[in-house]
């Protein structure tokens, strides 16, 4: 979730990507945490945000980590171990705060369960996902790294993974042990989780992009999902679903990052999208800073029908976070 220095300048598209995912979360937050009644265009952020978000932070997750498998780097353990155990503080102290809101308090039971992830509290629970992912990438970086020029037998690797994930998902298993690896790598019920073998593909994609991206293909990817979202309405192939993530869900995800990074390839330079490029720089302190600040909203403010005041609500949590990341790009935090 966090950038790469080195690579920022040659990724602005990729910050400007991940700044925008970060905006729409920032919506999805104080919308559900908020409004209670219906709106057209804070509903369509909303839903919008919630299909799209998590695929286009593990794209750009896993776009940067190609990009270090190409220059021969992989992260040692110890460098593997700060990262993940970065991520797991953010997720569990996020975590409390969203139980104490989402209950009205917190038990200790609940604190533990917390803390084993063997229950997600919601608004972070995306944050465990990217702790496995790391792991993975070390563990298979090397064979990524030789299959790089065989693209086709890396991403249908990765279809393959996906349908193991949803054969998986309908396998009953009753030991608690069973259950919470079940939970974490295909999903179990309708438990808001984010199995890692069901984003597969995306996080493959990812990987190749960094070696195989440009305008061009881009704008051919995007065609091509476009088509793929036509075919599967017309003949009604895919239901729409998100936990697990079925294949229509994760294809308009998919679209948005290839239609987003062709737009975003021609007004990188743009001076008008610092704002949106400042929350993808750093996306993981970002993250937290909207989701504090939404967090603090829904603790201070009452649940309102007025989309006006949604409104206010939500620009004032978004230019409080950008005034936050100005500062704490200022102070080298």
């Amino acid at each position: 979730m966090t950038s790469i220095k080195p690579l920022k300048q040659r990724l602005e598209d990729i910050d400007l990507l991940k700044g925008l995912a970060i905006i729409l979360m920032s919506f999805v937050h104080v919308n559900s945490l908020l409004f209670v009644e219906a709106f057209g265009i804070l509903d369509t952020l909303t839903f919008v945000g919630s299909t799209v978000c998590f695929v286009v932070f593990l794209f750009a997750f896993s776009f940067l980590q190609g990009k270090k498998l190409l220059a021969g780097k992989i992260d040692s353990w110890r460098r593997i171990f700060k990262k993940i155990s970065l991520l797991y503080i953010w997720y569990f102290v996020l975590g409390i705060f969203s139980v104490l809101l989402h209950d009205g308090g917190i038990t200790l039971s609940q604190i533990i369960e917390i803390g084993l992830l063997k229950s997600l509290p919601l608004y972070v629970e995306f944050l465990i996902a990217f702790v496995w992912l790391t792991i993975f990438i070390k563990i298979f970086g090397k064979t990524i790294i030789k299959l790089f020029n065989y693209p086709y037998i890396l991403f249908i690797s990765s279809l393959v993974i996906y349908a193991l994930g949803m054969l998986l998902f309908n396998v009953e298993v009753h030991r608690d042990l069973l259950i919470w690896i079940k939970m974490h790598f295909v999903g179990n019920l309708d438990i808001h989780v984010f199995p890692v073998l069901q984003y597969m593909p995306v996080y493959i994609l990812g990987i190749l992009m960094a070696k195989y991206g440009n305008q061009k293909r881009y704008l051919g990817f995007a065609i091509l999902c476009l088509s793929a979202l036509i075919l599967l309405a017309v003949f009604n192939l895919s239901v729409w679903y998100r936990w697990p993530p079925s294949i229509l869900y994760l294809i308009e995800g998919i679209l948005f990052v290839f239609v987003s990074l062709y737009i975003f390839g021609y007004l990188k330079n743009a001076k008008a999208l610092n704002f949106v490029k400042i929350f993808g720089a750093d996306s993981l302190l970002s993250l937290v800073v909207v989701t504090g600040l939404a967090f603090l909203s829904a603790w201070v403010l009452s649940p309102t029908g007025n989309p006006y005041i949604m409104l206010s609500i939500n620009t004032g949590v978004l230019i409080l976070s950008y005034c936050v990341l100005r500062i704490s790009k200022r102070l080298n935090i």
